[in-house]
């Protein structure tokens, strides 16, 4: 089974050391919450999935999903998903409505076996959209208030593709129209009380 890296790039002696407690926490709350569905074949269970995804992300992002009680879900409707030759490709959703905070994040049920143009793994990219989802918050660009934001990834250039979240009316609409399933968060219930405040005291670099 694949070796977990815990320590981030450029992360304080600090975060590094705190990594392993707040992806326990983190993928503690996933456990007793999301609807977790394993088809046969998959090469790690859920919560293997899940701890290789987290322990990508920078502590500071762990730290800030963990204060404002949001439920990170690996959600294996994603890849499944109905799209048009034009259509954008949704590759994680955030759901701010009466289910709770959650973020759904592609899953395809492999780990480690690297990108290609064509495919990813669950663990490709899932630790950058929740990186960037704090960043987006941070910058004011989506809020935890938001009902939903999506997040797929798009073109920087040449040869380049980096992962942004867009709110409800900025993205692609028809993919949103062909899949009003993944409208609903990937939970089995409701996600305990929220603070009624957002935590916004995340520290920029």
């Amino acid at each position: 089974m694949i070796a977990f890296a815990l320590a981030g790039c450029g992360e304080s002696q600090f975060d590094v050391a705190r990594k392993p407690e707040l992806v326990d926490a983190v993928t503690s709350q996933s456990m007793e919450v999301c609807q977790i569905n394993e088809p046969a074949g998959r090469d790690a269970d859920y919560q293997m999935r899940l701890r290789a995804v987290l322990s990508g992300a920078e502590s500071r992002t762990l730290d800030y999903i963990k204060t404002n009680g949001i439920t990170v879900c690996l959600d294996a409707r994603l890849p499944a998903q109905q799209r048009g030759m034009w259509d954008h490709r949704l590759d994680a959703v955030y759901y701010g409505g009466k289910e709770g905070r959650v973020i759904g994040l592609w899953d395809n049920g492999i780990v480690g076996e690297g990108r290609s143009v064509w495919s990813q793994d669950t663990s490709d990219y899932g630790a950058n959209f929740l990186d960037k989802f704090a960043k987006h918050v941070w910058d004011g660009d989506i809020h935890l208030t938001d009902h939903f934001a999506f997040g797929g990834r798009y073109g920087c250039g040449k040869g380049c593709t980096t992962e942004r979240w867009k709110a409800e009316g900025d993205f692609d609409r028809d993919t949103i129209a062909k899949n009003p399933s993944l409208l609903k968060a990937p939970v089995v219930q409701a996600v305990p009380a929220t603070p009624a405040v957002p935590s916004y005291d995340m520290v920029r670099t």
